[in-house]
């Protein structure tokens, strides 16, 4: 749909569960996780809703392995995503990257933390992904902060540290700011800060949960909240004016 919510149309019409849609830069393809072939899977597809393939093979060797929350690289090549499989000690995330026409992947986090949830910044230099770990090896875990690290894995940063659950960072178009959500007030809230980590400051507030921030331009952000009774989309300005509702149904719109 458009940003205003007009323009409303289906792309996906399967028995499966389709979810986490994210579009290229250009506007032109659309990753999305499906379930539609058993395990659950990337796959693209024109922004029309055509030419839907499927990108990544993982579940083919096990049928519990998950791969999800993809996002675009800024030139459209690659995609990250976080992958969740099962080993001896329990259920494990890492993060990977997968070229988006030759199908090679790449693994990115191989630490003994929980690394997942990652975005590009519009650069291409930096990835943006949750951790619970606290050193930067990854062998201390605590609670989930932020962190990033440059494309390839390396020069790993803690942006946010405390109590509290920090997740699901975007950074601007323009790379100025960085939209999180977290529930270090009691209820998950939209939070900005600098790139650094630095200029925290609270964007929403309400007694519902706010979460999964997604840029819509420089200044305008929208998210996902159950202010209303069930999960509806919602847009606001990045000073905190403009909030308005642009879905509403009786199902759970979300995005992430």
């Amino acid at each position: 749909m458009k940003a205003d919510g007009t323009g409303l149309r289906r792309l996906t019409d399967n028995p499966a569960r389709d979810y986490e849609a994210r579009p290229s830069r250009d506007g032109q393809r659309v990753v999305f996780v499906s379930l539609r072939d058993g395990p659950t899977q990337l796959y693209t597809m024109k922004a029309d809703g055509s030419e839907q393939e499927r990108l990544t093979f993982s579940g083919e060797q096990d049928e519990k392995t998950v791969d999800d929350y993809p996002h675009w690289s800024p030139d459209g090549k690659r995609i990250v995503f976080q992958r969740t499989s099962l080993t001896d000690k329990g259920p494990q995330a890492d993060i990977f990257a997968i070229d988006v026409e030759s199908g090679e992947e790449t693994q990115i986090t191989a630490a003994a933390s929980w690394d997942s949830t990652p975005s590009w910044t519009p650069d291409g230099e930096y990835i943006l992904f949750e951790s619970d770990r606290v050193d930067v090896a990854g062998t201390q875990r605590k609670q989930f902060d932020l962190w990033r690290m440059r494309a390839d894995g390396s020069e790993p940063q803690r942006l946010t540290a405390g109590d509290s659950t920090e997740i699901e960072a975007k950074t601007s178009p323009d790379g100025r700011l960085i939209a999180f959500s977290t529930d270090r007030d009691g209820n998950f809230e939209v939070y900005l800060m600098a790139p650094d980590g630095s200029d925290q400051r609270r964007l929403t507030d309400n007694p519902a949960s706010d979460r999964c921030p997604v840029w819509l331009s420089n200044d305008t952000l929208a998210f996902f909240s159950n202010r209303d009774g069930n999960n509806e989309l919602y847009v606001v300005r990045t000073d905190g004016t403009g909030l308005r509702r642009i879905t509403e149904d009786p199902a759970n719109d979300e995005l992430c």
